[in-house]
């Protein structure tokens, strides 16, 4: 199963149309199951990297996969029920094993990447979440895309790109202030501190 998953996932990173196909075919609903059944660790994080590939091929796809996938069970009532994907990530984020937290982290930043911006609602959720897991994260390649994350999140929007289904009036930099709210702020310096003080230390090795 973990080399078929890997297959898929290699053809999920590489030109926009072979994606797009794995995505006609449904493999965006199969790595999502996989994801919620397996047990497996490495065949986890071959699905969360499957997921992460389609996601930040294409704002396209990047909005598909924002909508949620249909659930195959039949419901008695009309309504179709839709599992998210970007919320079972979140949901999960804290009890996922070190390696899949890694790919799930990145993920989770290409879901804020891409012109035209992806809706706000939907992605605000992740802000609190991953200003939480940087506070405590000792994986210094997951932190930089937490970094990236709130990076996409903090851009400037389009003109007229305002959380839709939301009541209030949104002035112009919401997004920024979303972003503010969260703490980052502080946990963003003490990470340029830290980095630094690395480069200071590695230059004084190499100089001695």
């Amino acid at each position: 199963m973990e080399i078929s998953d890997r297959a898929l996932t290699n053809i999920a990173s590489g030109d926009r149309e072979f994606t797009q196909k794995l995505v006609d075919l449904h493999c965006m609903e199969a790595f999502f199951d996989l994801l919620k059944n397996t047990t497996d660790e490495e065949t986890a994080d071959q699905a969360i990297w499957g997921l992460g590939n389609i996601v930040g091929d294409s704002p396209t796809l990047r909005d598909k996969a924002l909508e949620g996938i249909k659930n195959k069970k039949k419901l008695k009532t009309k309504k179709t029920k839709k599992n998210g994907i970007l919320e079972y990530i979140i949901e999960h984020l804290d009890n996922f094993p070190s390696l899949v937290k890694r790919n799930a982290v990145w993920t989770l930043s290409n879901f804020c990447r891409g012109k035209p911006s992806p809706n706000w609602k939907k992605v605000s959720k992740m802000l609190k979440p991953l200003a939480n897991l940087i506070e405590r994260m000792e994986d210094y390649d997951a932190m930089a895309d937490v970094l990236w994350s709130f990076s996409f999140l903090s851009e400037d929007r389009e003109e007229g790109d305002t959380p839709k289904a939301i009541d209030n009036d949104f002035p112009s930099g919401f997004n920024i202030d979303g972003v503010i709210q969260t703490g980052i702020v502080k946990h963003v310096i003490n990470v340029i501190k830290f980095a630094s003080k690395m480069g200071e230390d590695a230059w004084n090795t190499i100089s001695q």
